[in-house]
């Protein structure tokens, strides 16, 4: 991945999730309509989208909203289906996945995803890795602990050497919260 930009985290974006939807409306009356709204830890409404749902000819879930572009910024109003198609369950019924709508380098990703993702300052639903969002025990995690783990040499020679760069410092502060 090397060092850059770091990646927009998926608990940063607004989420719709077919596992949630499941709650909101029963996919097998047919078609279905009304909103989801979403609300910051006050209890406001912080975003809301409206939705249909629609089983023929084949499931799709049209999503319709205002979305403000970051530059310039106006309001466009957005309306578009996202294609699902469904799979059966171990134990009866049907699990249903989002087709991901988006378009990356002039490719239609069309991904099966449960959840797409709307990060801030974005206009459309998409996968996360069309956004290349990540999670945040990605970003924490320290792959350099598991590498002395598995090396108990390697960490006896760093615990045992004393010249500690600032990089290695921040590594055996890690070390010591995780009592290794």
């Amino acid at each position: 991945m090397g060092h850059g930009r770091k990646k927009t985290r998926v608990e940063r974006c607004w989420t719709l999730s077919t596992s949630e939807l499941r709650t909101v409306f029963k996919p097998t009356t047919g078609f279905c309509s009304g909103w989801l709204k979403w609300q910051n830890a006050q209890g406001e409404a912080t975003c809301s989208i409206g939705f249909e749902f629609s089983q023929q000819p084949s499931p799709t879930f049209t999503v319709f909203y205002s979305a403000i572009h970051q530059e310039p910024k106006e309001q466009q109003d957005m309306r578009y289906p996202i294609e699902m198609v469904t799979a059966p369950c171990r134990f009866g019924g049907l699990r249903y996945w989002f087709i991901c709508p988006a378009t990356k380098n002039g490719l239609a990703c069309r991904r099966r995803a449960m959840k797409l993702y709307l990060p801030p300052g974005e206009i459309c639903w998409a996968c996360r890795h069309c956004y290349e969002l990540t999670y945040r025990s990605c970003q924490e995690h320290d792959g350099r602990i598991d590498r002395l783990c598995k090396n108990p040499v390697l960490l006896q020679q760093m615990l045992n050497g004393g010249k500690w760069s600032s990089r290695f410092l921040a590594l055996k502060a890690a070390l010591k919260l995780h009592d290794i």
